[in-house]
């Protein structure tokens, strides 16, 4: 083998670790990624409240949704389980979801997770005046190795995208 082809390799492989270095500092240094979203929409809070929550009206402004089964629980009842089916890129997946609390009118608190990630989401409902109202999610997305924690960190623009289109087609649902 000639020094030449051995300096391409050492260095090929060199750069190698760095990338993986790299990506394995993204999971590291940042285990868990924030995402965001609020939108006002041109409906009474109790209207906005209601749609957010209806499982059958999820399929009209939740990418991907596909229906709900409950686990345990009742509808509103902190610490209820559901499963939630998605499709995601002709993928079907499976979310745990766990409600965490739960507000009539005012406050939706939940964790979805899977064997791939998990989202904790808090979802803060208020009148603006009679007839419109505010939505505001704020959260945290992490990944559930190391793997998928640098993953959420590279994705992390694309889920925050992802909310906010959410939240479009919820105010486009409802000012219909």
């Amino acid at each position: 083998m000639s020094s030449r082809l051995i300096k391409v390799f050492f260095a090929l492989v060199a750069v190698s670790a760095l990338v993986f270095a790299g990506f394995f500092a993204i999971g590291v240094m940042r285990p868990s990624v924030p995402i965001s979203a609020r939108i006002e929409i041109e409906r009474p809070v109790a209207d906005v409240f209601a749609a957010y929550n209806a499982p059958f009206d999820r399929m009209d402004w939740l990418e991907g949704y596909e229906g709900t089964e409950r686990v345990s629980g009742g509808a509103g009842i902190p610490g209820s389980v559901s499963t939630v089916f998605f499709t995601h890129d002709g993928k079907k997946f499976v979310m745990k979801e766990e409600l965490k609390d739960y507000v009539e009118n005012r406050l939706v608190e939940l964790t979805w997770s899977n064997e791939v990630l998990t989202q904790r989401m808090r979802v803060a409902f208020e009148a603006v005046d009679e007839q419109s109202a505010s939505v505001t999610m704020s959260g945290t997305v992490e990944g559930t190795s190391w793997f998928m924690r640098s993953m959420m960190g590279l994705a992390q623009n694309r889920m925050q995208q992802q909310e906010e289109q959410n939240f479009v087609r919820l105010k486009e649902l409802l000012e219909m």
